[in-house]
């Protein structure tokens, strides 16, 4: 029984003794002789070889594979707010210009005025060539002045009628205006679109009633308005249409205008 006690307690011994060694590397010239060592039972070692074996493994530190991170692409501007800073002539290279340039609004049918996003005022503005009545209007202000561009949209003879339209606030002028179509014939959309057509609306006041503007046709008065202007020869209808189109558009707009007035 004693030397079974002793075989056990030298067996011991040299476990920690090969624990030691393999736990701490710096040991692993006493692992050897741990291996030599005369009391160190062969099943015992097997056993704890195996058994440090799979914990090694189980307690290696994952390798961490770091993603390559994936290429920036620039933010391209949408086309429409690069057609609005043209026509209103404000540069901007980025949408960080592009945010130091406008403030983006809109206005509903309740005359309600909210600050948007510049893609959904590139949404908005898209809409005017589309068919279905709007419920919003975009509204486009140059920072640190009192301009705004304006969108109004009506119907011609053919299709779809539109205009950009750049407006003094505070005066309540229209500074500049520019025309666009869908399906009007060749021969009136050339002069709709003409800048000698659309510079008849420059400088003209903005009326608080909505009614801006009139339309002579032909030496006959065919719209009374605050501001004549003179149609498109043979096109009676898209001259209509024109007139409609900014009187109805820019009484859209009158709670923006004329809401501190």
């Amino acid at each position: 029984m004693t030397k079974i006690n002793l075989t056990f307690a030298k067996d011991q011994m040299a476990l920690m003794d090969f624990c030691g060694t393999w736990i701490y590397p710096a040991r692993w010239g006493r692992l050897l002789t741990s291996l030599k060592h005369p009391t160190m039972s062969k099943p015992l070692l097997l056993s704890f070889l195996l058994i440090s074996l799979l914990w090694s493994c189980q307690n290696k530190p994952a390798e961490v594979v770091t993603p390559e991170p994936l290429p920036q692409r620039p933010y391209q501007i949408p086309t429409e707010l690069q057609e609005i800073g043209t026509f209103a002539e404000v540069t901007f290279t980025d949408t960080t210009a592009l945010k130091q340039a406008f403030t983006f609004k809109a206005i509903d049918q309740q005359g309600k005025i909210s600050i948007i996003h510049f893609e959904q005022a590139a949404k908005l503005y898209k809409k005017r060539l589309s068919s279905d009545p709007p419920t919003q209007w975009p509204i486009f202000e140059i920072k640190d002045t009192e301009k705004a561009v304006l969108v109004v949209n009506g119907r011609g003879f053919g299709g779809i009628l539109s205009a950009k339209v750049l407006v003094d606030r505070k005066n309540k002028l229209i500074l500049m205006a520019e025309f666009a179509q869908e399906a009007e014939s060749e021969e009136y959309a050339a002069e709709f679109t003409e800048k000698s057509f659309a510079s008849q609306f420059t400088g003209k006041k903005i009326a608080a009633d909505g009614s801006t503007f009139g339309l002579s046709q032909a030496g006959k008065s065919l719209i009374t308005g605050q501001s004549e202007i003179d149609g498109i020869s043979g096109a009676s209808v898209t001259s209509r249409g024109t007139i409609d189109m900014m009187n109805s558009g820019l009484s859209s707009y009158l709670p923006y205008l004329f809401g501190d007035d």
